[in-house]
């Protein structure tokens, strides 16, 4: 195995901060909710999204055309008055459309749809609500999958394409076939490819190592930065040129910024990925 000597540098990646829980809860319920849901007649990529706080998600690819959904919902109070309040506030909103199967678990602490959440941590609310889903889809289907704490995300045999974010806990991805995004803060992130992806990924952590496993015969294109880490490969690479982030137009006159990821190519190259750590070690490997 070669290692990939790389530049160092700051990574920049927005944190998501999420208090810890703190004391032990005097009060435990649970329920098991069990779901069949469906797309509509419409003729798109169909998507399943899954959009959690506290809690794990798996899914699963298989042959059929139902969303088939398990979920474990446990709450965590200091008292049956909190338990009551956190049956009254957190919600899971379920929307079947024409091409999407939406399950989003909401809450007076949601800021909005698209700035994440606002959430003072269990010591001050008194309760808090996990739920850990359990879905079988499509195997055709893209999926978006996020969740913030006490869980991981799962995927296995899902063939379109994924955007996975994760908070506190690891990220794994099997027989995958499509292309996305990968985001975690605090776990590392596993992705293997059933095939090689034709789109560019992006894929990255803070804490934790970044491993990829790809097909015989890749062409890709790699950038890659880390601060403190390595990156190591299996395959044949050649070196490529600084990568230009982006440019803009100032007083009339082209300004570039200039990334300092190095780059490596597989093959003849082709689809981009961009990976990122700043504390761990990067793995691109055959399989």
């Amino acid at each position: 195995m070669k290692k990939i000597i790389i530049t160092m540098v700051l990574l920049q990646l927005a944190l998501l901060a999420v208090p810890a829980p703190g004391g032990a809860a005097d009060i435990e319920r649970t329920e098991v909710i069990e779901k069949t849901l469906r797309f509509g007649a419409g003729g798109g990529e169909r998507l399943v999204v899954v959009d959690n706080v506290f809690g794990s998600i798996k899914v699963t690819g298989y042959d059929g055309e139902e969303v088939r959904v398990t979920v474990r919902k446990t709450i965590v109070a200091r008292s049956e008055a909190k338990a009551d309040k956190a049956e009254e506030v957190f919600v899971l909103d379920i929307t079947e459309e024409d091409d999407l199967v939406e399950l989003y678990v909401d809450g007076p602490f949601r800021e909005s749809r698209s700035r994440g959440i606002d959430w003072r941590g269990y010591k001050r609310a008194g309760y808090k609500v996990i739920y850990d889903f359990e879905l079988q889809v499509p195997k055709a289907c893209a999926v978006e999958l996020k969740t913030v704490d006490e869980g991981d995300i799962n995927v296995s045999g899902v063939a379109g394409d994924f955007e996975l974010c994760n908070v506190n806990g690891e990220i794994e991805m099997k027989k995958a076939r499509g292309s996305g995004s990968v985001n975690n803060v605090n776990g590392k992130v596993l992705v293997e490819f059933d095939r090689n992806p034709d789109g560019d990924c992006s894929i990255g952590t803070i804490n934790g190592d970044v491993r990829l496993y790809f097909q015989a015969g890749l062409s890709a294109d790699f950038y890659l930065e880390t601060m403190n880490g390595e990156a190591f490969t299996d395959f044949e690479v050649s070196a490529l040129p600084t990568r230009t982030v982006s440019s803009d137009s100032q007083n009339g006159k082209k300004v570039y910024k200039i990334g300092h990821m190095s780059g490596v190519r597989a093959g003849r190259g082709g689809p981009e990925f961009v990976l990122s750590t700043l504390n761990g070690d990067m793995f691109i490997l055959s399989q």
